[in-house]
């Protein structure tokens, strides 16, 4: 309708509650190119949406265009399920008890985001009626320096961006009324947040007074005193030119723990964690004879090494071997339910796992777990070999079976992974899991630190081999 000549200026988005759909996105940027803005629910979530896991969408999609609206009730207070979010949730409206229009050709009394959400989207018409030459970044920073300061909306704890109560008499007639708040990224800052080595990611401030932005902006990375210029240039990471969102992109490139400084005095504080990454290697079968560990379904042996395993910043004289195709370093455990990585389980930390399905190694057989050492000190190599070890799930056939091996390396963080035989076939419980469509290959550190090459996808193949090395 907009690029048929239909004057829309803003769409209201009075719904949400589904996953983030990249479609969506891609839809909502097209609005801003077409100069739309696009106001959306906040949501009845009564959550901290600024967390990862209550994210609500659409108002959560980092797209300049977007406004998301939270409400307050008739007492001035958040009503009691509205989402919000210091860094996600731009500003308040009133959403409590609201007499609007129903279907059916009627009316009635309801509450919450959804009503207060029509609020702003009303104001944005009205400001376009004011000065009909004012695109979306105008009337969007109106509405959002317009508004009165509300300590409902500025709460440290479920508040929002800008600390304000919608107001449309503030928003015709805003005079010096200046908003800097910290964007991206999200989150309280009190607590460091894990960053594993290598990550990138984005700086975004609004910093605008009344209609337009008010920079320059820099933010200063903690200890080394080192500024990082943000910019407001439609530029990428910058999502578009003069809307008064500055941004930059930056990289944890160093071990350690850093706090992020922003205009405003604001901190976010990280630690920036090791991480691995991997990449296909030369297949270099470790031909050993070996010690069976005799291991039965869903069971664990204990082996002490001959050489301090190194992974991470961590090293570890036992490994704890899962007959499930995974080893563990902080304490002995068997779980044949694999997941995808990262996970934030605590069990999962400082864990390898090679083929991590529901493997089945049948006792005082040859079809069991060995291990041995190869070479001489200092370039010892501990060889651990999942060897014609069948599947559970349903899977009867011993003969159903595969073989693959971890290399461990003296005096290296290195892990290394080689793939013999990757296909059970026989019956269809077995072959179901051929080339590991349904296991989990990768290594994870510490929480959100994690390298995945695959998880329940038949990526596997004979004669393969992956090194996971640590990010330098």
């Amino acid at each position: 309708m907009k690029q048929r000549g239909v004057n829309i200026v803003a769409t209201n988005n009075s719904y949400g509650g589904a996953g983030y759909d990249p479609a969506l996105y891609d839809a909502i940027a097209e609005q801003m190119n077409d100069g739309t803005l696009f106001i959306a629910t906040a949501g009845d979530t009564a959550f901290d949406e600024d967390n990862p896991d209550g994210a609500f969408y659409p108002a959560n999609y980092d797209l300049p265009n977007v406004v998301s609206v939270t409400a307050i009730d008739r007492y001035d207070k958040m009503w009691r399920y509205s989402g919000f979010g210091r860094h996600t949730v731009h500003l308040c409206a009133p959403g409590d008890i609201i007499w609007s229009t129903v279907r059916g050709n009627g009316y009635n009394f309801a509450s919450g985001t959804s009503e207060a959400t029509a609020y702003a989207t009303g104001v944005a018409a009205l400001l376009k009626t004011q000065d009909p030459s004012r695109d979306w970044r105008a009337i969007k920073n109106l509405i959002l320096t317009g508004g009165v300061n509300d300590p409902a909306c500025s709460n440290i704890l479920q508040g929002t961006i800008t600390g304000k109560r919608l107001n449309a008499y503030g928003s015709l007639n805003c005079q010096n009324s200046p908003v800097l708040s910290r964007f991206r990224p999200a989150g309280s800052g009190w607590t460091p947040v894990n960053i594993p080595m290598g990550t990138q990611f984005a700086l975004e401030v609004l910093n605008i007074n009344c209609g337009v932005p008010n920079g320059p902006v820099s933010v200063t990375i903690q200890p080394g005193n080192i500024p990082v210029a943000l910019h407001d240039d439609g530029v990428w990471p910058d999502h578009a030119a003069g809307d008064g969102i500055f941004s930059a992109e930056i990289a944890a490139t160093r071990v350690g723990s850093y706090s992020l400084v922003f205009p405003n005095g604001d901190n976010w504080q990280a630690n920036v964690i090791p991480a691995y990454t991997y990449k296909v290697d030369t297949f270099n079968w470790r031909t050993i004879t070996g010690t069976n560990l005799n291991l039965s379904d869903d069971s664990t042996a204990a082996l002490n090494s001959p050489f301090p395993i190194r992974l991470g910043g961590a090293s570890y004289s036992t490994v704890y071997i899962d007959s499930n195709g995974k080893l563990n370093f902080m304490f002995p455990e068997s779980d044949y339910l694999n997941v995808s990585l990262p996970n934030p389980y605590q069990g999962y930390s400082h864990v390898v796992f090679a083929w991590w399905d529901d493997l089945r190694p049948i006792p005082d057989t040859p079809g069991n777990v060995y291990w041995q050492v190869m070479g001489t000190a200092p370039q010892r190599e501990l060889v651990l070999e999942w060897r014609n070890v069948s599947r559970a799930s349903g899977c009867t056939d011993p003969t159903a079976n595969v073989t693959f091996q971890v290399v461990f390396f003296e005096g290296s963080a290195d892990v290394l992974y080689q793939y013999a035989q990757t296909t059970f076939g026989g019956p269809a419980a077995c072959a179901a899991g051929d080339h590991g469509a349904h296991g989990t290959v990768g290594l994870q550190l510490t929480w959100p630190s994690a390298a995945q090459y695959s998880f329940d996808r038949p990526s596997l193949t004979d004669n393969l081999a992956l090194r996971f090395t640590l990010v330098q």
